[in-house]
């Protein structure tokens, strides 16, 4: 296996990862809103720690790892439109889970195990999901489809 396929596994399988967990987790966000409280906290204790133990580290990855196989192949260049579009995808994703993701989540926890409803940061969670899932889907489409490639 050359260098470029095992960046390129390595990409694909963090972003499989990366927009696959996203959407489970955001059923399971979502479906909480109905949940019993203790449903409710479990669900924002695995959210906490999905963002800075899986999320993070593979968004992490499918952007070297993407950014080195552009580096490593000369038929690639950063100006090519489905590489902005993802390195844009992943700066707006990053600023999604730092602004709201992180500290709602982290808001969450705190409310639901102070006995509070916590409901605020919960409908804050759920909305920044969609506008998530709806940037990391646009990135998915152009590493398929290659618009100006």
């Amino acid at each position: 296996m050359t260098l470029f396929e095992t960046l390129k596994l390595l990409h694909v399988l963090a972003a499989a990862i990366w927009v696959g967990g996203g959407v489970l987790q955001t059923t399971y966000v979502v479906r909480s809103v109905r949940a019993d409280a203790a449903h409710r906290l479990g669900v924002a204790r695995d959210m906490v720690f999905l963002g800075s133990k899986v999320f993070g580290p593979v968004s992490g990855l499918a952007f070297i790892s993407g950014v080195w196989m552009v580096i490593e192949r000369p038929a690639f260049a950063f100006g090519d439109a489905w590489i902005v579009i993802g390195l844009a995808g992943f700066a707006l994703s990053s600023i999604v889970g730092g602004a709201v993701f992180s500290p709602k989540g982290k808001a969450l926890l705190a409310e639901l195990e102070a006995g509070t409803s916590g409901e605020a940061p919960l409908r804050a969670i759920i909305r920044a999901a969609f506008v998530d899932q709806a940037i990391l889907l646009v990135v998915v489409w152009a590493m398929v489809v290659g618009p100006g490639a």
